[in-house]
């Protein structure tokens, strides 16, 4: 018998052992999978704010895009090409002559600007008639289909006649 309890006590320790290294392997790689399982929370998180960000970047660039065309297409209207500017006497003599108006008109040269695609065209505009026609043509030029810049407006008005005289600049693309 003393050989029995010898092999159980073998036995029962080689088994102890096994769930001692068993329990030693479960706790580290149990730390190991906390671990891992942490940084694949934080990853997921990441991954999370990443597509929302990039959502978020889509809407808005697909509002600047639409809200661009938009803007590009009024530019256009009211923005002309430099070519474009050689009816600008006939445009100014049609609507003076609306309000039958007399008029007087030139360049005064080309002028830079700040803005990298713009640039303007220095312009001197007359008119004479009474004065509601005269008001009524300056009125009408804040609807002109031409962008306009005034930097003087002097307005005389006599018994007769009243004038107005513009100093001014008109925009074109470049």
């Amino acid at each position: 018998m003393p050989e029995f309890k010898k092999n159980l006590f073998i036995n029962i320790g080689i088994a102890g052992g096994a769930v001692i290294l068993f329990s030693i392997g479960i706790i580290v790689y149990g730390s190991n999978i906390s671990t891992n399982s942490e940084e694949i929370i934080a990853a997921r998180k990441e991954v999370s704010n990443w597509a929302t960000s990039v959502q978020s970047y889509s809407a808005v660039r697909s509002q600047y895009t639409g809200k661009a065309k938009e803007y590009s297409e009024i530019i256009k209207k009211i923005i002309p090409v430099k070519d474009e500017l050689i009816n600008l006497r006939k445009d100014f003599q049609f609507l003076a002559s609306s309000e039958k108006l007399e008029m007087s008109f030139s360049f005064s040269g080309e002028q830079g600007t700040n803005a990298p695609q713009l640039g303007s065209v220095g312009i001197n505009l007359g008119v004479q008639g009474d004065l509601e026609t005269v008001g009524k043509f300056l009125k009408k030029l804040e609807d002109f289909r031409y962008l306009m810049g005034v930097e003087s407006l002097i307005f005389d008005n006599r018994e007769e006649k009243s004038s107005a005289s513009i100093h001014g600049r008109v925009f074109f693309r470049k």
